[in-house]
């Protein structure tokens, strides 16, 4: 079951107006937006997948060392069972800056390609479930109550809280504005992604057909040992096929081709990117080739 936020910030607010607290008005002015992020973290934890795995929600750059170009995870008391595509969402966006609010698409780039390299789990939608970016709103009930001595103990403790409240705020606003553009990332990196499974199908296609066209033609294959081998090629190359139609036909039968066609048709992808994926006609002829052979 999904982990629900239920924080209260108009109560949090008025608290805050009652103790003179110095985030009083901070949080006066933001409480309708920390209301509403928070509705979209819930409806994104809501839309995850039903994954779990071993998962390190504190894998953020300060936790990762490197010695001779390898890295070395530590601090592990994060270590448990979770979602990754929510762990993924979250530790995409620490890595390509948003912690600091010095965002770099090459960071979110990499981030994207070296995960789905080593771990491909059949979710495509990571654009669809932003809202996770907005855990933050967590984070700054623990630092509001730390600002108005609910939480911890001395005044070097609640000036920390009064400091990450602002802090918190900040970043939360942050990730508001860089929605629409880290999104469309995600989109572009998706569609890439789709059109290299698009292409390798397609060159999969025509080498099973130069097989079957050689076997038929039975020239260099007359010894048994020469058949076999030729057999293996065939059922491997099958196999791989088999394997990247799905993928192909999953993504095309899915909602995410319809939104990403109608991003293309709305001239939402860099001039000149290769998305031959996103053509009307480009996919089913494939799909319909595949059902015939």
């Amino acid at each position: 079951e999904p982990e629900i936020a239920e924080i209260d910030f108009a109560k949090y607010a008025r608290m805050a107006q009652e103790a003179g607290s110095p985030v009083a008005e901070l949080l006066a002015e933001n409480k309708e937006m920390l209301a509403a992020v928070q509705k979209r973290l819930n409806e994104a934890r809501e839309a995850l997948p039903a994954i779990v795995s071993i998962c390190d929600d504190d894998m953020d750059p300060k936790n990762v060392m490197w010695f001779r170009g390898k890295p070395y995870v530590i601090d592990l008391e994060c270590l448990a069972y979770g979602n990754p595509v929510g762990a993924f969402v979250d530790l995409a966006l620490q890595w390509a800056g948003m912690v600091n609010g010095a965002y770099r698409k090459e960071n979110l780039v990499a981030f994207y390609e070296g995960y789905r390299s080593a771990y491909d789990n059949g979710f495509l939608a990571y654009d669809a479930l932003y809202g996770i970016a907005y855990t933050w709103v967590e984070w700054l009930e623990y630092n509001i109550r730390r600002a108005l001595g609910l939480e911890g103990n001395g005044e070097d403790e609640r000036q920390l809280g009064e400091w990450e409240v602002r802090n918190t705020v900040a970043r939360i606003k942050a990730l508001g504005e860089a929605e629409e553009k880290i999104c469309g990332t995600l989109r572009e990196l998706r569609v890439r992604e789709m059109e290299g499974v698009f292409d390798r199908a397609s060159a999969l296609m025509k080498a099973i057909e130069d097989t079957m066209a050689y076997t038929e033609k039975g020239s260099g294959i007359e010894t048994p040992a020469a058949k076999a081998k030729a057999t293996r090629a065939a059922k491997k190359l099958r196999k791989e096929l088999q394997e990247t139609i799905g993928k192909l036909e999953a993504y095309y039968e899915s909602p995410l081709w319809k939104e990403d066609f109608e991003a293309d048709e709305q001239g939402r992808f860099p001039a000149g990117m290769k998305r031959g994926v996103l053509s009307e006609d480009g996919v089913y002829d494939l799909l319909e080739e595949y059902a015939e052979t």
